[in-house]
């Protein structure tokens, strides 16, 4: 990839003390090189709490995966509630002089732990969605999630009978946007009458806020609930109110079984966890190559959980061949013509969106989206 795609924003979560944070007993001396009979030592930083039942128990499963992987040719630390403050590159710097050689940045920290990377070249840092300069010891990495979103929306519009989904979005910013639009023009590509209702709750781990965002949703007269949020708080509510709902992140089937339609699986699926397992093994086998942006693509890596249980065959049908077609590429859906939720016209008829734009551009809301 060529350019540098803009940070991902995570909301804080709580400081903690920096050796509570690291988990490590020796808060002190550093390792010298060639030492722990070459073990490589890796360290997940989280903005919140490590098993939130959705993103950050799934990075979690990752590092599991990645020591079933490897074995004992790697130790795996996690670090979690680190804050967006310079408390981060304390963090980061810590490990770095207690033995780290990979940090996996899950939160997307930016600059604040960009600078430690840059700093530091012994350590290796994966990091999502980079910003600025990518030194050697760096790589940046994003996934399709913009088709995985797709599919689930096509399978949402063929599910909901009042036409109606309501979305708990985290953050008002094109991240978010590109998620909630790519949702929402699958779905309106199964029933041209879906409308994608929203609440924002200005955070990615609120679950008291989450569950309110659900209910007042719900209320609203939306049949199927989804959130970008970082736990399983609206598959929860959809369950408990007899709706539908569709999981990101994390697969939700043991949250909301009767519910669930399905979910966009981040951290946890074999094949996303394989990368992370490949650029760990390439440092511990002295075969790392930093220095740009891998996209981790639908289809292999960037995957959808199987359909729940309450889904009909005809839905999961048509839906496998959406993704089907997505994948090859003989479906190509985002392009124009587009209108705003005001009524503008964005995309003019057969003009292509970027990728890049689709990562980090998309900064309106598509016709049919309703509310904050």
């Amino acid at each position: 990839m060529g350019g540098r795609m803009s940070t991902v924003l995570r909301l804080a979560g709580v400081a903690v003390a920096l050796c509570a944070a690291l988990g490590v007993a020796a808060c002190g001396s550093s390792r010298s090189a060639g030492s722990d009979d070459d073990v490589t030592k890796v360290s997940f930083l989280y903005a919140g709490p490590m098993h939130d039942d959705g993103y950050n128990q799934g990075y979690f499963e990752t590092g599991e995966a990645i020591k079933k992987r490897l074995g004992d040719k790697v130790e795996v630390t996690n670090a979690d509630n680190v804050p967006y403050t310079d408390q981060v590159g304390k963090v980061a710097s810590q490990l770095v002089a207690t033995g780290t050689d990979v940090i996996v940045d899950t939160g997307g920290y930016g600059e604040a732990l960009d600078d430690v990377c840059r700093r530091q070249r012994a350590v290796t840092c994966l990091i999502p969605l980079p910003q600025g300069e990518l030194t050697d010891n760096m790589v940046g990495f994003y996934q399709e999630w913009w088709k995985q979103e797709y599919v689930l929306g096509a399978a949402a519009g063929l599910m909901t009978r009042a036409d109606v989904v309501g979305a708990v979005n985290p953050l008002t910013i094109p991240l978010t946007n590109s998620y909630m639009n790519s949702f929402l023009l699958g779905c309106q590509a199964t029933n041209p009458d879906c409308k994608m209702r929203t609440v924002t709750i200005n955070s990615y781990y609120d679950p008291s806020a989450s569950t309110q965002a659900a209910n007042t949703l719900a209320n609203a007269g939306a049949d199927v609930l989804t959130g970008w949020v970082n736990d399983s708080t609206p598959c929860q509510v959809a369950q408990k109110r007899g709706l539908r709902a569709v999981g990101q992140y994390y697969d939700y089937a043991r949250a909301c079984p009767e519910a669930m339609i399905g979910t966009a699986v981040w951290g946890g699926d074999p094949e996303y966890d394989q990368w992370f397992v490949d650029q760990v093994a390439a440092v511990h086998d002295g075969r790392f190559e930093g220095g740009d942006v891998h996209v981790i693509r639908f289809g292999d890596g960037a995957n959808l959980s199987r359909w729940g249980n309450s889904v009909p065959q005809d839905v999961r049908k048509k839906a496998d061949q959406i993704a089907r077609d997505l994948e090859s590429g003989k479906l190509d859906p985002f392009k124009g013509p587009m209108t705003d939720n005001q009524g503008k016209q964005r995309v003019p008829a057969g003009e292509q969106l970027t990728e890049d734009f689709l990562v980090s551009g998309w900064d309106w809301r598509l016709n049919g989206m309703i509310g904050g």
